[in-house]
């Protein structure tokens, strides 16, 4: 497998950018209902 440097940058199309942003959408509302039940049980 070649070293990372040698690889060459992905061809994102329009459809693969949106696709990537619902995926980081999704997580970041996951990582924030974590936290808040975290805090909620913290707090009970």
């Amino acid at each position: 497998m070649p070293p990372l440097d040698l690889l060459p940058p992905p061809n994102l199309t329009l459809s693969n950018r949106i696709w990537m942003g619902v995926l980081r959408g999704y997580l970041l509302i996951a990582v924030a209902l974590v936290v808040v039940k975290v805090v909620q049980s913290a707090l009970a």
